[in-house]
């Protein structure tokens, strides 16, 4: 048998497994970064999460300025004041006042702020910075429509978020909210304009800063994680690999009670059960074919003996009584019945012979390893020398180019060639005998006489012809053919192409 090719360590199926769970572990978290990455600057620059949250802080502002708003007159001074401080706390983190807005994109982008108070008309009452609106001048003049929309809503007293916030073109973002005194009456409202123009290059280096150090902390710890996970786990699934490759390499050999030992209830679990059912039917059927073929060799037997042997003493038998009755009367014809009871006993001593030669398991090849025609040619040789002085017929080997074939179709053609040279003696009436070991197109076995043939077609075949043809086709891709035609001969063939030169069947 030949040695199973040992993988290289690291290229073992627990190995490969490993890398595979490190592999897809430190991907997905990279790809987790990079997701978080893509979701961030989609809120900050696609979605209206942001612009909300700009007008929900908005919303806190305005009780701070309800109070500039409530006092007579109105401290419309100290509002634009408080406005300015406001707008440098959002466009500068480190200025931010106390209680100023909470959102800052300044990381990210280079933001603009403006900032505004109208009375319940939406005429300006203060703004930041300082001169770009003129104080009483209606707001609405300096918005687009759907600016002007937002304002409306505020000063119409919505209250929602949603409808008070805008994304608009290039970066800009506006949003506002309704100013009430402390009856809840709108006075005026506060509008937050910004301007976010986005800058990719400061975006991609502030995300990689981020990204870079967390990804590989985390791969790190990820990957270590994933190895040994998949370490522990590939090795309980080459384990079981394992078992089923020892198992298949004894049912191999013929030891088909060796079984599985994996009764897991996932797919290795299921494969492992159905194998040692499969192992459990063959060694069952092999026992059953060994059986059918010592009932077909006892029967083969029976009527060797029957035919041969047993005909043969009854004639011995017959020639010994005639001689006893003519020793009195007439010695020299009880003479000649005992020379012809002697001749029957010979015969039937050779008969007795050849058939202790078949049962013999020395005089057939096949002990040993897969080998060449050598191995059968030789044992083959000598009982055709024998046969062919027993039986008084000459016979030839020819020895041709045969393939190194296995132990049991070594011991099959052996067998073969026996019963046909059995039949040749008994039955043809041959006067030569040529016997074909190898030869081309997958042909083993050839053995062909010149004696009175018989009629395929019209005469069914014997217990000889039945043995060797079911001999033939039990071996790989054997096949049986006999060729005869009265007063021509007979021939017959064996082929095995399923047979290959490496003596694998």
């Amino acid at each position: 048998m030949a040695r199973a090719k040992r993988a290289r360590p690291f290229r073992r199926l627990q190995w490969q497994l490993t890398r595979s769970y490190l592999l897809v572990t430190v991907s997905a978290v990279v790809l987790i970064e990079v997701l978080g990455a893509a979701l961030i600057w989609y809120l900050v620059f696609v979605s209206a999460l942001f612009p909300r949250s700009v007008a929900e802080e908005a919303a806190k502002m305005t009780p701070r300025i309800a109070g500039y708003l409530t006092t007579s007159p109105a401290d419309t001074k100290a509002l634009s004041a408080w406005l300015e401080t406001l707008r440098v706390g959002v466009e500068n983190e480190k200025q931010r006042p106390e209680n100023g807005f909470s959102f800052s994109i300044d990381t990210m982008s280079r933001q603009s702020v403006a900032l505004a108070v109208t009375d319940i008309r939406g005429d300006v009452i203060a703004v930041a910075p300082a001169g770009i609106l003129r104080a009483g001048a209606p707001l609405s003049e300096r918005l687009n429509r759907p600016e002007q929309v937002i304002l409306a809503r505020a000063l119409h007293g919505k209250n929602a978020a949603p409808e008070l916030a805008q994304r608009g073109p290039k970066g800009r973002i506006v949003a506002a909210a309704p100013v009430r005194d402390k009856s809840g009456r709108v006075i005026g409202a506060f509008f937050v304009h910004l301007v976010t123009p986005f800058n990719l290059r400061r975006f991609a280096g502030k995300t990689m800063d981020v990204i870079i150090p967390s990804a590989v902390l985390v791969a790190l710890f990820a990957g270590i994680a994933g190895t040994c996970f998949g370490f522990f786990t590939a090795r309980r699934l080459t384990r079981r690999l394992s078992a089923l490759s020892q198992a298949a390499d004894a049912w191999s050999r013929g030891e088909f009670a060796a079984t599985v030992p994996d009764s897991g209830p996932d797919e290795l679990g299921q494969l492992a059960e159905r194998l040692n059912r499969m192992a459990r039917q063959l060694q069952g059927l092999f026992a059953l074919r060994e059986e059918v073929a010592t009932l077909e060799e006892r029967n083969r037997l029976a009527r060797d003996l029957h035919d041969a042997v047993k005909q043969q003493v009854f004639a011995t038998s017959m020639q010994v009584g005639a001689a006893r009755a003519l020793l009195d009367r007439d010695p020299p014809a009880a003479g000649a019945r005992l020379v012809e009871a002697e001749q029957l006993a010979r015969h039937a001593q050779q008969e007795l012979t050849a058939i202790l030669r078949e049962l013999r398991p020395a005089a057939a090849p096949g002990g040993g390893q897969n080998g060449t025609g050598d191995a059968l040619s030789g044992p083959l040789r000598d009982y055709v020398t024998e046969w062919s002085r027993r039986s008084g017929i000459p016979a030839r080997l020819e020895v041709g180019d045969l393939p190194a074939v296995p132990p049991f179709v070594q011991q099959a053609l052996f067998r073969i060639a026996q019963e046909a040279l059995t039949n040749v003696a008994r039955h043809s009436g041959a006067t030569t005998v040529r016997i074909e070991l190898g030869g081309a197109d997958g042909r083993m076995l050839a053995v062909e006489d010149d004696g009175r043939g018989f009629d395929p077609q019209k005469q069914g075949p014997g217990i000889g012809l039945h043995s060797m043809r079911e001999r033939a086709e039990a071996l790989p891709g054997g096949r049986f053919r006999v060729e005869s035609r009265r007063g021509k001969g007979t021939r017959i063939e064996v082929r095995c192409e399923g047979v290959g030169t490496n003596g694998s069947g």
